[in-house]
């Protein structure tokens, strides 16, 4: 566990610590900045691995 809530090595992702900026896809597959949805409030990312 990192307490320093300081990323240990590059890349590394830790709740509270911004996210870089980024373009994902929606639900319907549209693309979207993370930025314009930080714009709206706080943001949470979820991962989800495909196994197909």
């Amino acid at each position: 566990m990192n307490v320093n809530n300081k990323a240990a090595v590059p890349g590394e992702f830790l709740a509270g610590l911004p996210a870089p900026e980024a373009t994902v896809e929606d639900a319907e597959g549209r693309p979207i900045r993370l930025r314009d949805l930080w714009k709206e409030g706080p943001i949470v990312l979820v991962f989800m691995r495909h196994l197909g």
